[in-house]
C-alpha cells in the first residue's frame, strides 16, 4: 500500500471568457488606478477592486469570470472536504500586468484559505510554486542525484500561463513569478478566498 501525505493540491480549469473584451476592461482599470506594490518587482498591480463591485463587475465578461471562479472553487472545496455548511467566497481580487523585466518575489497569501490566478495571456514566464520545505534538494536530495524530477523529489514546480486558464492553490503554498522577458504584457487576475 502506498500512502501520500501532506499533498499540495493545485487545480487547473479552462474557462470560456471573452479575453479580448476583458483585457480592454483591465487596461481601462489601469488607467484609473495608480496600483500598489506588494510582491511585484516592477509591473502594475491594481488595488483590490472587490469593494468597487459596481464598476468593473458590471462588465459581463467579469461576471462570467466570477461565475467560473465559483464553479472551480466549489470543486476544490469538495476535493478538500471542507464542511458542506461553509462556502469559499472571494475575499479580494486584483489585476497583475508584468512587462519586460518585471517579476513577483516569493510570497504566500496570509489569512486566506485558497488563492487563484486567471490568465488573460499566454506566456513563457511561469508561476513557480516552491516546496513547503524549500531546502529539500539543497540538503537532502541533491539535484545531481535525481534522474527525473517529479512531484515527490522537486523543490519547485512551474506552470506556464495559458490564456483562459484558472489555477487554484492553497494560500500557504509559496510561489513567485520569474522575470518576464517579452515585450508583450503578461496579464492575470488574482484573488483570495475565505470560508464563511
Amino acid at each position: 500500500m502506498n500512502i501520500e501525505v501532506f499533498v499540495s493540491y493545485i487545480q487547473q480549469s479552462k474557462l470560456d471568457i471573452d479575453i479580448c473584451a476583458l483585457t480592454t476592461t483591465v487596461y481601462e482599470l489601469r488607467n484609473k488606478d495608480n496600483g500598489v506594490t506588494v510582491s511585484n518587482i516592477g509591473g502594475w498591480q491594481s488595488t483590490d477592486f472587490l469593494p468597487a463591485f459596481g464598476g468593473i463587475s458590471s462588465d459581463p465578461n467579469f461576471v462570467n469570470l466570477v461565475s467560473g471562479i465559483r464553479d472551480a472553487t466549489n470543486m476544490y472545496h469538495q476535493k478538500m472536504e471542507f464542511k458542506k455548511t461553509l462556502e469559499l467566497v472571494i475575499d479580494n481580487i486584483w489585476v497583475n500586468i508584468n512587462g519586460n523585466g518585471h517579476s513577483n518575489e516569493s510570497h504566500v497569501h496570509p489569512q486566506s484559505v485558497l488563492s487563484g490566478v486567471f490568465y488573460l495571456t499566454d506566456s513563457a514566464t511561469p508561476i513557480s510554486f516552491v516546496h513547503p520545505y524549500p531546502d529539500i534538494n539543497t540538503y537532502y536530495w541533491p539535484e545531481n542525484s535525481i534522474e527525473n524530477s517529479n512531484k515527490y523529489n522537486s523543490s519547485s514546480y512551474d506552470i506556464l500561463p495559458e490564456k483562459n486558464t484558472l489555477v487554484l492553490f492553497p494560500s500557504w503554498l509559496s510561489h513567485k513569478v520569474l522575470e518576464h522577458k517579452s515585450d508583450n504584457d503578461r496579464i492575470s487576475i488574482s484573488f483570495n478566498t475565505k470560508l464563511q
